[in-house]
């Protein structure tokens, strides 16, 4: 086990964790300890600062991914599901990728052998790009003629006593 724990080590552990990977999962693969690897790299502040900033970049790398599939949902053109030729949808497995990526489901007829696809919510995918891209404001309106000054005023004042319940007669 300690003879795994070199600075080559290090690397591999940021490189997979950089490119979405964790810790566990690194450790459960290479059947290695993750107490003994996480003091490894705790113990000195150089690989503690290597692995912090392999996690600062894994988000990154999800955020990016993230983005990428909704792009794939949103800016997808089922014309590229079918074959040009024959009109016939393609088997996913020779789909383009950013197509295949837009599937939720495909359903076979053994009746008439026909086949559907169910894409997932283009118009979800295209909002939550929109709502990233700050693209959507929303408007709230407000009503009256309270200013800043007085609600700053109203949330100093002291909360009002509450009056003295009377007790039930016997």
């Amino acid at each position: 086990m300690d003879d795994i724990l070199v600075p080559e080590f290090l690397d591999k552990v940021c490189d997979h964790i950089t490119s979405g990977g964790s810790l566990p999962n690194l450790c459960t693969g290479l059947n290695i300890s993750y107490a003994k690897v996480t003091r490894w790299l705790y113990e000195d502040p150089a690989r503690k600062q290597s692995y912090e900033l392999a996690l600062r970049d894994r988000n990154e790398w999800y955020v990016q991914s993230i983005l990428d599939e909704l792009r794939s949902i949103g800016l997808s053109d089922i014309r590229k599901a079918y074959d040009p030729t024959t009109g016939q949808l393609l088997d996913v497995s020779s789909m383009p990728a950013d197509i295949s990526k837009t599937i939720a489901a495909v359903e076979s007829s053994e009746v008439d052998g026909t086949k559907r696809i169910k894409l997932w919510d283009k118009l979800r995918a295209l909002e939550l790009l929109g709502k990233n891209l700050k693209m959507f404001k929303e408007q709230i309106e407000h009503t009256g003629t309270m200013t800043l000054e007085d609600l700053v005023t109203q949330s100093m004042l002291p909360e009002p006593e509450p009056e003295p319940k009377e007790l039930p007669a016997p």
